[in-house]
C-alpha cells in the first residue's frame, strides 16, 4: 500500500501537466511526454521518500533494526534452577520486557526439551515462526505484485500521455490549417473585389475618353457650320457691297422694281445709299476679322491640316 501515494502523485502530476505548469519541475506543456513523465517520477520518488522517512529515523535505532533482521524468530526462555541451570533460546518471538542475564549466558541452539511446560513452548514458537515465515512470503510477493501494477500504470500512463498530446498537437495544428485557410480565402476575396473595381474603374475611363471624344467631335462640327455659314454671309455681303458701289458710281438710282414708288429726290438717295455702304464695308472688315480669328483656331485644333 505504500505505493498507493506515489501512484496518485504521478497520475495527478500528468494529467496536470497536459495544461498546467508544476513549480521546480520539469512538469510542462510544452515540454515532450518522456520529459513530464520524468518529472512526475521524480516528485512521486520525492514524496515517497518523505513518507517513509520518519518511520526510519523516530521509531527504531540502527539496533533495533539490526535486532529485526537477525534476530526477529529467536524468543529467549528463562528455565527455573531447580530444573536446568542455563537459559536456552528456542525459536518464538522476542519478549517484550527487559533482557534476562545468567551464568553461563546464552545458547544459539535450541535445547531439547526437559519438561512438558517447554515441550509446549517449543511446538507453539515453532508453529509461530512458520505463520511468520510464511506471512513475509506473502507480504514480499504482494509487494512484487504492486510493484508490476504500479509498473504497468506508469506505462499505460506515458501512452495515454502521449496519445492526449497527439491529439492535441492535430487539433492545434488543424485549427491553425482552418486559421491559414480562412485568411487565403479572405486574401483571394480582396484580389477579386480589387479586380472587379480595376476594370470599373478601366470602364469609366473608357467612357470618359468616348464622352470627350464626342464632346470634341461636336465642338468641330459646330466650328465647320460656323465657317460655311461666315463664308455664305461673306459671299452675300460681297454681293451687296459690289452692288451699292455700283450704285454709287452712276450717281443715280437704280430703280429695281419699276412698280416701286421712290422717291425722286436724289440727294437723299445718295446719302442713304452712302449710308449702307458705310455699314457693309464695316460689317466686311468685321467678317474679315472673325474669319482669320476663325482659321487660326482652325489651324490649332486641326494639326493634320496644317
Amino acid at each position: 500500500m505504500h505505493f498507493v501515494i506515489p501512484l496518485l502523485v504521478f497520475l495527478t502530476t500528468n494529467f496536470w501537466g497536459l495544461f498546467h505548469t508544476v513549480p521546480f519541475t520539469t512538469i510542462n506543456p510544452s515540454r515532450s511526454v518522456l520529459e513530464r513523465a520524468v518529472g512526475g517520477v521524480q516528485l512521486a520518488s520525492t514524496l515517497y521518500t518523505l513518507d517513509q522517512l520518519p518511520r526510519l529515523v523516530f521509531e527504531d535505532t540502527f539496533s533495533g533494526l539490526l535486532t529485526k533482521e537477525y534476530l526477529l524468530d529467536w524468543n529467549a526462555v528463562v528455565l527455573e534452577p531447580a530444573t536446568e541451570p542455563a537459559m536456552t533460546i528456542s525459536p518464538g518471538f522476542r519478549p517484550a520486557l527487559a533482557p534476562v542475564t545468567t551464568s553461563t549466558g546464552l545458547s544459539s541452539t535450541p535445547a531439547s526439551p526437559t519438561s512438558p511446560f517447554e515441550s509446549t513452548a517449543t511446538s507453539t514458537s515453532g508453529q509461530q515462526r512458520a505463520d511468520f515465515t510464511a506471512q513475509a512470503h506473502v507480504k514480499t510477493v504482494s509487494e512484487y505484485v504492486l510493484f508490476a501494477v504500479f509498473v504497468i500504470v506508469i506505462w499505460l500512463a506515458i501512452k495515454w500521455a502521449e496519445a492526449m498530446g497527439g491529439i492535441v498537437s492535430a487539433n492545434s495544428q488543424l485549427g491553425q490549417v482552418k486559421v491559414q485557410q480562412r485568411a487565403l480565402w479572405e486574401g483571394q476575396e480582396l484580389i477579386r473585389t480589387g479586380m472587379q473595381t480595376l476594370w470599373e474603374g478601366q470602364l469609366a475611363f473608357r467612357d470618359g475618353q468616348q464622352a470627350i471624344h464626342d464632346g470634341q467631335q461636336a465642338i468641330w462640327n459646330a466650328q465647320q457650320a460656323l465657317w460655311h455659314g461666315m463664308v455664305a454671309g461673306s459671299d452675300s455681303l460681297a454681293f451687296l457691297v459690289d452692288v451699292a458701289q455700283s450704285m454709287q458710281a452712276t450717281d443715280r438710282p437704280v430703280r429695281v422694281v419699276e412698280d416701286l414708288d421712290i422717291d425722286e429726290d436724289s440727294a437723299a438717295v445718295n446719302r442713304t445709299l452712302y449710308e449702307v455702304l458705310a455699314s457693309l464695308d464695316s460689317l466686311r472688315q468685321t467678317i474679315d476679322r472673325r474669319m482669320d480669328a476663325l482659321e487660326d483656331l482652325r489651324s490649332q485644333d486641326d494639326p493634320g491640316e496644317t
